[in-house]
């Protein structure tokens, strides 16, 4: 099982038109499928994304 968790996201965009931004900070990513979107997520994760990243595209 593979896994990624992306924290501390700046601006989450959701590609929907009506409602473009989403208030998160955080996304886990297990077997290629986002499995939990939120804020302050703390999961065990094969790989974590560094913070500094100035811009994370999934």
């Amino acid at each position: 099982m593979s896994s990624i968790l992306v924290k501390n996201i700046g601006a989450l965009v959701t590609g929907d038109l009506k409602n473009p931004l989403r208030s998160a900070d955080s996304i886990y990513v297990e077997d290629g499928i986002i499995r939990v979107i939120g804020n302050g997520l703390s999961r065990r994760a094969l790989k974590i994304l560094p913070d500094d990243l100035p811009l994370a595209c999934l």
